[in-house]
């Protein structure tokens, strides 16, 4: 289901009926009655941690700007107990305080925070104007920080984790915006990562080179499966995850 803002006329996840131990994820790597709110579920990283969560077992709140797109998401879901849909604009504070409220009227503490949203256009700094920036700034940068400050008073303890995506090589020639605030989106995740370390919540970063053209049709959800079995192992904290394009086909040799 895709939601409008507001407190939900009736609970979206139901209780799964027992008291989970929230001190620990279970052995297995099934995230039964976790909650999961992911941004960028329009794209195709948030799409492929909605699969992901929500075969474990996990409830997951799709968040993103476009609603067609997050219902298409949303019955890409075959498994899972409830997987439900709200349209936010990240680049907009007034969004992203109702996106708030409606977490919070869930009524359920928030175990994974996922940001997989993105902007990326062409852009030079000698050339491109100081409005693109500011787009920029806004859907990479401040929408996250945003969200994030509102949602951390709702974010378990000691278990619960938060997921920035960012991207892996070097800055293309045109890409002056998206490196900009990319870099400055992985200073936010390591200053959160020292914050919440007293309390056992932890931040990873995933550093893809998921772009427009993918390697290969299993990498995404190779790298979601990754990421989730890195946010829940419990004896080795993973700060930083490095994903390559995947393998490439050989060469067939002409005969």
């Amino acid at each position: 289901m895709t939601a409008e803002f507001g407190a939900p006329p009736r609970p979206l996840f139901t209780s799964s009926g027992a008291s989970p131990d929230r001190r620990s994820w279970q052995p297995d790597g099934r995230l039964d009655a976790s909650t999961a709110v992911v941004t960028g579920a329009s794209g195709l990283l948030g799409a492929a941690m909605a699969v992901e969560l929500a075969g474990r077992g996990a409830a997951v709140l799709l968040i993103g700007r476009d609603r067609a797109t997050i219902d298409e998401t949303a019955r890409s879901v075959h498994e899972g107990p409830t997987i439900a849909g709200l349209r936010c604009d990240l680049a907009s504070a007034e969004d992203i305080d109702a996106a708030a409220d409606f977490v919070r009227a869930v009524g359920r503490p928030v175990d994974l925070l996922v940001h997989a949203t993105g902007l990326s256009d062409p852009s030079t700094i000698g050339a491109a104007p100081v409005e693109l920036l500011d787009e920029h700034y806004l859907l990479n940068l401040r929408g996250p920080y945003q969200l994030t400050q509102r949602l951390l008073p709702l974010l378990s303890a000691p278990r619960g984790r938060v997921v920035f995506f960012t991207a892996a090589g070097q800055a293309a020639p045109d890409d002056a915006h998206h490196s900009m605030t990319d870099a400055a989106l992985r200073s936010m995740a390591d200053t959160l990562r020292v914050e919440l370390a007293t309390s056992g919540r932890r931040v990873l970063t995933v550093a893809t080179h998921a772009g427009r053209d993918l390697p290969d049709p299993g990498y995404l959800a190779s790298l979601a499966r990754t990421i989730v079995d890195s946010v829940i192992e419990e004896h080795v904290d993973v700060t930083d995850l490095l994903a390559g394009p995947g393998p490439r086909r050989g060469r067939t040799e002409q005969r």
